[in-house]
């Protein structure tokens, strides 16, 4: 008993006397942290925490909280459900009618727009749109609205993990070229957050008056213990 004893002791003297992570993103590499720090707005509005896939370690409430996201916000019961999604993500998303709508106006005259405008009263959801794309098309640049869709895609699959619908490789093999992509993309932090909270309001007008957001997105900006602050836009992802 006592060599058993000391043997605890001994162990838990190593243990603390060895250095402690000053903060939990160092749990994991900086590359993925950069990459699952791209849904970081959605982890922190659902109180989750970017250094795991999904925003949540992964245990039954988790999973069982990760399907009922995906079921009710994205439709999606299964591992082709997730797919389809995911896959519709990377190639359309919010951006392809953004996108659309951004051409039509870059073609059209002063006139023309008028009439569009006289067109769409009544329908204030169109309207909505296309006065959210005229204020917003030159700032965001090429890019657009990519952000938010992409932003979702980490968010989605992290979710898709914890159900049980794609393993943590298959899900890094999805994760890795697309951060990549995207750190190509953008220059900063901040011209991602523009990019993504500029396509949350194309998504839903009634985001323009959603402070959480705004107020999530200045506090990942400006706090320095935040995802993004920890992680900086050059981070090396190789």
């Amino acid at each position: 008993m006592r060599l058993k004893a000391m043997v605890i002791i001994a162990y838990t003297i190593i243990t603390f006397a060895l250095p402690q992570p000053t903060n939990a993103a160092d749990i994991i590499p900086n590359n993925k942290a950069w990459t699952l720090a791209l849904g970081a707005v959605i982890n922190r509005q659902n109180h989750g925490d970017s250094i795991y896939l999904g925003g949540f370690q992964q245990n039954e409430k988790s999973k069982e909280r990760a399907k009922m996201i995906l079921s009710k916000w994205w439709g999606v019961e299964s591992t082709e459900d997730l797919l389809f999604t995911l896959s519709w993500l990377k190639l359309q998303g919010h951006r392809k009618e953004y996108n659309e709508i951004k051409t039509a106006l870059n073609k059209m005259s002063e006139s023309q727009l008028r009439q569009l405008k006289e067109q769409l009263s009544n329908t204030p959801e169109l309207l909505s749109k296309l006065e959210h794309v005229l204020a917003t098309k030159d700032s965001l640049g090429e890019a657009g609205i990519l952000a938010w869709d992409m932003g979702r895609f980490v968010n989605v699959c992290g979710w898709g993990y914890l159900a049980g619908y794609i393993n943590e490789k298959g899900t890094w093999q999805m994760l890795r070229p697309l951060a990549k992509d995207i750190q190509r993309k953008f220059n900063s932090w901040e011209q991602y957050s523009k990019s993504y909270l500029a396509g949350r309001e194309f998504w839903s007008s009634d985001e323009t008056k959603n402070k959480e957001i705004r107020s999530i997105i200045d506090s990942l900006l400006n706090d320095s213990d935040s995802p993004w602050n920890l992680h900086p836009w050059s981070t090396n992802l190789d």
